[in-house]
């Protein structure tokens, strides 16, 4: 028996019914190509490099330092057949011809592993073949972080021509020192939570201009259509809803204020199973601030869920909420959209838009660059951005100590550049665009 969860109310006509009977015959006809297999071999990106307190604390409640031993880990790419890391750039790939900060940014999306034991073990070099294991739910994979095994055996990745194995590892810095910036200066990767410690700007300010890209005009589309975009970006969706909630988590003005449990206890049911029109009494009524996976705010409720064809009456499951999140994302952040669809190569307009919308995403640039569209932020005394430097929430200045940027800035372009090659793999995605106008390709 299936374990997934079917909105019902989503098959009440017969559109809907179609799409049910066709789903389930390919998944009558699917298979588990893992067969529950949770150990693989990978290649190791990086040298293996020692963790921090705040770290490893924070993984799996570990600790290192003072009487502890300190704690290993690096970044590797399980390779063979099928993959789970298939859906993510290679940085081995000599085709991508691309730069060492571009290298970095790959690498960041790749699972850490972590040693076993408290020490550094067996050491491990970039280009290192070794045995690793994930952690699996079950079709799915937790490809954050995992264990390392063993070393199957040491390799040294080729320099030289592009076409080598693995050049692109060859000049990196060790020890996971992270990307360089544009004048090649070393770059270090954030630690979890520090607001303002990704490091020097990899842009230019006239590259974080909003006043020197028109605003994309971006495809009005359907509730389902926009379900079909969010299945092509859906790694983006995972990797800001790892740090911001699920379908059934809500604030009420605070991150972390009221656990998802308590949700369900204060109002009855789980976020998941109201319907639009309860939830916005609940944000009118100020008993909830921010609900479900994207964490929508009463104002950007109201206009995505508007936007993508939501009626008050429907029940705010899964299935819907990943169709107004994709709303949310390049509907609504139009410079974002506009960056994932290619109308623009401002990398730094979209990662500005994504740190706007999600406060545990980190800003680009610091907000004394802001000007055309969003210069009223930078003078805003609410927002105060005029102060807020790079790697740091947008939101630092409106509740000061209480918002903080979870990710690295490095980690930010990194997965919204991913989600700009993911659309372009999607035939479906493709195909829809094309009859909105959008070619991408």
């Amino acid at each position: 028996m299936s374990r997934e969860k079917i909105d019902w109310s989503t098959f009440s006509d017969d559109m809907g019914a179609l799409d049910l009977f066709g789903t389930t015959l390919r998944r009558s006809m699917g298979y588990d190509s893992y067969t529950a297999r949770t150990r693989f071999k990978a290649r190791a990106l990086t040298d293996m490099f020692e963790l921090s307190t705040s770290e490893v604390m924070a993984i799996d409640g570990g600790s290192t330092g003072g009487n502890g031993s300190a704690r290993y880990g690096f970044k590797a790419r399980i390779i063979g057949e099928n993959s789970p890391h298939s859906f993510i750039p290679d940085p081995c790939d000599p085709s991508l011809l691309i730069d060492e900060n571009a290298t970095y940014r790959q690498i960041a999306l790749h699972t850490t592993f972590l040693s076993n034991t408290a020490d550094s073990g067996e050491n491990v070099t970039r280009g290192d073949i070794v045995v690793v294991e994930v952690d699996r739910s079950d079709h799915s994979y937790d490809l954050e972080y995992g264990r390392f095994v063993s070393v199957s055996s040491h390799e040294a990745p080729t320099s030289g021509s592009a076409t080598a194995e693995c050049s692109s590892l060859v000049n990196l810095v060790g020890n996971w020192g992270g990307p360089t910036n544009h004048v090649g200066s070393a770059q270090t990767i954030a630690p979890v939570g520090k607001d303002g410690a990704s490091g020097p700007v990899p842009y230019t300010q006239t590259q974080c201009s909003f006043a020197a890209v028109p605003r994309p005009t971006i495809p009005s589309l359907s509730y389902r259509e926009w379900g079909i975009i969010y299945q092509a970006l859906k790694p983006l969706f995972d990797f800001i809803g790892a740090k911001e909630g699920g379908y059934d988590s809500c604030n009420r003005g605070n991150a972390g204020d009221t656990p998802r449990s308590k949700c369900k206890t204060m109002f009855g049911k789980p976020i998941s199973e109201m319907t639009v029109g309860e939830i916005k009494g609940l944000q009118a009524a100020r008993r909830v601030m921010a609900v479900g996976k994207m964490q929508w705010i009463p104002s950007t409720f109201k206009s995505s869920t508007r936007a993508a064809g939501i009626s008050d009456s429907t029940v705010f499951s899964p299935t819907v909420q990943n169709a107004v999140g994709a709303y949310l994302m390049m509907g609504r952040r139009k410079w974002l959209g506009g960056y994932i669809l290619g109308i623009h190569d401002q990398e730094c307009l979209a990662a500005f838009e994504i740190a706007f919308e999600w406060a545990s995403l980190p800003m680009p640039a610091p907000g004394a660059w802001l000007d055309g569209k969003y210069n009223s932020l930078r003078t805003s005394k609410k927002y105060n951005m005029q102060t807020v430097p790079r790697g740091s929430t947008a939101y630092m200045n409106l509740r000061a100590g209480k918002n903080a940027a979870h990710r690295s800035a490095e980690e930010v372009a990194a997965a919204i550049n991913n989600a700009r090659n993911s659309i372009r793999a999607n035939p479906e995605a493709v195909a829809l665009l094309a009859t909105k106008g959008i070619t991408i390709g």
